[in-house]
């Protein structure tokens, strides 16, 4: 196994780049870039990024972070997907290869953590399979739900007649704040000046309902990647001139996510999220095109208004019994193991 620190993350080897290419070209979330980003502006203090990467041909790897009792999965609350970079499907081998390689790593950490993964992708299973032939006790857990819907040949029309009666009923709204006046929309374009609408965003933020980021320059500095990737659909709803509603979607190989929305509270009683939500919705699957449109991370009871079907997203704990802490861990992982299957807990599936 070959490691390489995040002081290298600007000159990996041509075989390791490849293979980001690859997985970026499946997921926004596992470019090189993305992972450089979070590496930046969204990490734990006191931890360090790693590549952990199969043998010298590069075949599979895992980006993670690290401190000084625990392995990560370099993901959190911003990532939308996660997963091990592999060269070529169908090969799960190498994955799970690749896990045992962790788990048997010296010094031994207490536990490894992995979130936001697809449990219906063969990586899963390689992955259990692998960190318990390194004698680890590994626990899968629920992590997230989604909201999506198939857009393929779907237009906004046939779309927005799909919609309950209450979503239909906000955004006639539109037509009467239109019709007050001093309202003003503003989307992104491919060669725009990105940082108005940047301002925009931050201050409608600031002036929601929504606690203050807890990695207050990522937020803008993802906007800028997306931006530059040609991957940003962002939108503002501007009243009297101040911004009133702002959100946007990252558009990447045919999946859009809509990934952050806020308005201001002044506003409320406008219900200018759900108005900007539907022009965003028509703009897109008119321009664009999409072959899914998704709601990210969470299951907030709105979303199932806008996107009709599920799925999740389930992490992994593996507690190594060889350390003291990773001893409790242990414990408490078999305990809850126990107690999900008396309580008929369901499992991935």
């Amino acid at each position: 196994m070959r490691v390489y620190e995040e002081s290298d993350f600007g000159n990996l080897p041509p075989g390791l780049d490849l293979l980001f290419k690859s997985a970026g070209e499946a997921s926004f979330f596992q470019q090189k870039a993305w992972y450089e980003l979070v590496a930046a502006h969204a990490r734990e203090d006191n931890s360090v990024a790693r590549i952990y990467v199969r043998g010298s041909s590069h075949d599979a790897a895992l980006v993670m972070r690290v401190d000084a009792r625990w392995l990560n999965g370099m993901s959190n609350a911003f990532t939308m997907e996660y997963g091990p970079l592999i060269a070529s499907a169908g090969n799960p081998d190498i994955v799970r290869q690749l896990a045992a390689e962790i788990g048997r790593q010296r010094p031994p950490k207490d536990a490894i953590r992995l979130t936001a993964l697809d449990p219906k992708d063969e990586s899963w299973s390689a992955l259990i399979d692998g960190l318990r032939s390194a004698r680890l006790v590994v626990r899968p857990f629920f992590d997230s739900g989604t909201w999506f819907e198939d857009t393929r040949g779907l237009d906004f029309d046939r779309y927005y007649e799909r919609r309950p009666s209450i979503l239909k009923n906000t955004f006639a709204r539109r037509v009467r704040i239109e019709r007050q006046g001093h309202t003003e929309y503003r989307f992104s374009a491919p060669n725009c000046d990105i940082e108005p609408l940047i301002a925009d965003y931050e201050e409608v933020y600031r002036r929601s309902w929504k606690e203050p980021e807890r990695f207050p320059t990522f937020m803008p500095n993802l906007i800028r990647l997306a931006h530059r990737l040609g991957a940003l659909r962002m939108g503002v709803i501007r009243i009297d001139g101040a911004p009133a509603a702002a959100q946007f979607w990252i558009l990447w190989r045919g999946r859009a996510v809509i990934y952050k929305l806020a308005y201001d509270e002044r506003f409320s009683k406008l219900s200018l999220g759900t108005v900007l939500t539907m022009r965003m919705f028509e703009r897109v699957l008119q321009s664009d095109k999409p072959s899914e449109i998704n709601f990210g991370r969470g299951d907030d009871p709105y979303k199932q208004l806008w996107l009709p079907q599920r799925r999740e997203r389930w992490g992994l704990l593996a507690a190594n019994f060889r350390t003291f802490r990773g001893v409790k861990l242990c414990a408490r992982s078999l305990a809850g193991q126990w107690r999900d299957r008396l309580l008929n807990v369901r499992g991935p599936g």
